[in-house]
């Protein structure tokens, strides 16, 4: 754990360190020992006490959906010590996942893999503390150049306190219920974040006959659904959405270019229009879809349930949840019928809302410094292409966003696909050099027939 002086003026601080803020600290080591980065190694703060990425989401059939490849580091250095690969050959697996001849590893392995990664760096992370504020300091010039970040210790609520010249954000996105529904203290009415956790408690018997309701069409959906049939088969086991059907994630050949690097720049230099035309005509590469190898199980359960007679299992089309309370140790979903706009009450011991993450804008966190940055009409951070927000011309400090740039940067902006990418952008970018013109001089490469290391 490093040294949380507040005397102490950090080049950059990261608040969180799940997979985007990892991939920025292998980058930082990988980049100073090449001589491509000459400003100090960044610190971090996370309020758990170990990197763990979505746990209660690391169900026991559940598989990563982008290839292994696009780990932490290989698209950015393919002979990096801290690769997907390097961690199966030091964990003596390397033949093994071979020999499964699949891209797509269990999401619990991978999981393990960021955790793998994240020992190397305990020295520059403070586990069990969060942030609460980031404050400007103003110089007697009225310029403001260090920030202060207040926060506590998670377990004894100790006030704590740090300086740094630039931050990094790096929370996730936030749990998104539908309008009017709450989750509820008990875990009965949860949303998808809290699957696991929620489900074992209040199905305790992995033999019992309850009644499960999980609402959604995307990929979450999908996972908790199959999760549900296989783990509890003696369940009443229902997917309500509001459409027709599970649709599949497009990931196919010519679309999935939409995550090459290049399509970032492209993106980047669209016009506000062509950028929304471009978010809704691609949405469902990421947004309200399913994988397409899941389909076929999902479909294949229900067909068997229905062929032996047990009518356990159902998919519930053209239906929203209205409202949801919990009554004598249930859980009550209003749903409403699309079609006849007829309502009814479902009943069940547990309900799992996968609707989505949001990044929201303007973020809590940097409302102490919000008169610094700018936002466009609809109130939406204004991003440059180096992923930092646009300031006024006396706050110095840069605020760089994970997650938060899809308007601006595109659809890989909230996956695991450029990571690697995006923080040596990040960091080429503190360290004064220009990002984009780098991605450019690597894109000529690739298009001359040459590779780049960088890529």
């Amino acid at each position: 754990m490093f040294a949380a002086s507040y005397d102490h003026d950090h080049d950059l601080v990261g608040i969180g360190f799940g997979p985007s803020h990892l991939a920025i600290a292998v980058a930082a080591q990988e980049m100073e020992a090449e001589g491509a980065y000459s400003g100090a190694q960044p610190v971090f703060l996370e309020k758990r006490r170990e990197v763990v990425w979505h746990p209660d989401m690391l169900l026991p059939d559940s598989k990563l959906q982008v290839n292994f490849l696009k780990d932490l580091a290989l698209m950015r250095n393919p002979q990096s010590r801290f690769t997907f690969l390097s961690y199966l050959f030091e964990q003596k697996r390397l033949h093994e996942f071979i020999n499964l001849r699949t891209f797509f590893p269990s999401r619990q392995e991978f999981s393990d893999y960021y955790l793998w990664v994240a020992k190397f760096f305990g020295r520059q992370v403070a586990y069990g503390v969060e942030v609460d504020a980031i404050e400007p300091v103003e110089s007697k010039d009225g310029i403001v150049r260090p920030l202060r970040l207040v926060g506590h210790e998670v377990e004894t609520c100790k006030p704590l306190a740090w300086r740094a010249r630039n931050v990094s954000v790096g929370l996730g996105g936030k749990p998104v219920m539908p309008a009017g529904i709450r989750e509820s203290e008990s875990g009965r009415i949860v949303h998808s974040a809290r699957t696991r956790g929620a489900v074992e408690r209040n199905c305790p018997s992995t033999e019992g006959r309850y009644r499960i309701l999980v609402v959604g069409a995307g990929q979450t959906a999908g996972d908790v659904f199959q999760y549900a049939i296989n783990a509890y088969p003696e369940a009443e086991v229902a997917v309500a959405h509001r459409g027709f059907a599970f649709k599949p994630q497009d990931d196919t050949h010519f679309v999935n270019e939409i995550f090459f690097p290049e399509a970032v720049d492209m993106f980047y230099r669209a016009s506000p229009e062509m950028r929304e035309t471009l978010l809704r005509h691609h949405a469902d590469v990421t947004h309200s879809a399913v994988d397409f190898d899941l389909l076929p199980v999902l479909y294949d359960a229900l067909y068997q349930d229905r062929a032996t007679g047990r009518n356990r299992l159902s998919v519930q089309r053209f239906t929203e949840a209205l409202a949801a309370r919990e009554s004598d140790g249930q859980a009550i979903v209003t749903l409403r019928d699309m079609l006849s706009g007829e309502t009814r009450e479902h009943a069940c011991d547990v309900v799992i809302f996968a609707t989505g993450y949001r990044y929201p804008m303007p973020e809590p966190l940097l409302e102490g410094i919000a008169p610094y940055l700018r936002t466009d009409a609809e109130g939406r951070y204004v991003f440059a292409r180096d992923y930092h927000i646009e300031r006024r011309e006396d706050f110095l400090p840069k605020v760089y966003m994970q997650g938060y740039c899809e308007h601006t940067h595109g659809l890989s902006e909230i996956l695991l696909s450029l990571m690697p990418i995006r923080a040596e952008e990040i960091l080429r970018d503190l360290d004064g050099g220009d990002a984009s013109v780098a991605l450019e001089v690597e894109a000529a490469a690739r298009t001359h027939g040459r590779v780049s290391t960088a890529v």
